[in-house]
């Protein structure tokens, strides 16, 4: 009679618990994309003076900074 081990000695599961392991870790990123989706498409929805009145900085200020950014790297 063998037993198995369902550790290597690195501690990683092997064989069906690696197996289940790694459906789970699949099933948990797919859950956290879905979440980051849904907060995505929720920002979208708000008009530009509420994204301003939580903190997203307007596009002009982004154009701005970026050509600052780029004139004082080129000098």
């Amino acid at each position: 009679m063998s037993v198995h081990s369902f550790e290597t000695s690195h501690g990683s599961p092997t064989g069906v618990a690696g197996v289940l392991h790694g459906v789970s870790g699949l099933s948990h990123r797919m859950l956290a994309s879905w979440r980051r989706h849904r907060a995505e498409r929720a920002l979208e929805g708000l008009s530009f003076d509420t994204l301003k009145d939580i903190g997203f900085p307007s596009a002009d200020g982004l154009v701005r900074h970026n050509v600052a950014k780029a004139d004082s790297a080129t000098r």
